[in-house]
């Protein structure tokens, strides 16, 4: 075999390895069912519709979808469960405890004024709303909605301009 032909193979190889490792990755941090269907895997049936329901008041549906639509409980079940250490597990779960314990009725019911007025005079509790608040609102920017269509998205993207005006960007920043 000549050098070129050594070349081209090995290209050709890496190429199908990099795809089909890009393809796990991206395809590993999907939650196994969705919807209706879906059974969370960190967290009880209870604390799950309340994450459900927090999201939805937080990133309710306008002209874009909202979290149930977008399915950010699912999303943030699976990230805890698969990313998060032991520790941080339980710290998300005590964290969302500590604020269900405070939501009289369903976290649906509740707006976000009121929200954070009853949560507001205690630190420890308003630390674990950010918390929860911060992995929900990280959850909505990860979405391929977001990413492709409320981002500027570049499959294959070019060259790199450091500084540019926001004009040449239509107004919107890059999706990561």
């Amino acid at each position: 075999m000549d050098r070129r032909s050594a070349i081209k193979y090995t290209s050709l190889t890496g190429v199908g390895i990099s795809s089909a490792f890009i393809t796990g990755l991206i395809s590993g941090c999907k939650p196994e069912a969705s919807g209706v269907n879906y059974k969370p895997i960190l967290l009880d049936q209870e604390k799950f519709v309340f994450l459900k329901n927090l999201s939805e008041v937080l990133i309710p549906q306008t002209d874009t979808p909202g979290a149930i639509e977008l399915e950010l409980a699912e999303w943030i079940d699976t990230i805890v469960k698969k990313c998060y250490t032991e520790e941080d597990q339980k710290q998300f779960s005590t964290n969302l405890d500590y604020i269900k314990s405070f939501c009289e009725g369903e976290a649906s019911e509740v707006s976000i004024l009121t929200l954070e007025n009853v949560l507001g005079d205690n630190a420890s509790l308003m630390d674990a709303y950010h918390s929860i608040k911060s992995t929900i609102a990280t959850a909505y920017i990860a979405t391929e909605y977001v990413g492709t269509k409320l981002l500027n998205y570049l499959p294959v993207p070019g060259e790199y301009e450091a500084c540019i005006p926001l004009s040449k960007t239509n107004g919107k920043a890059w999706t990561i």
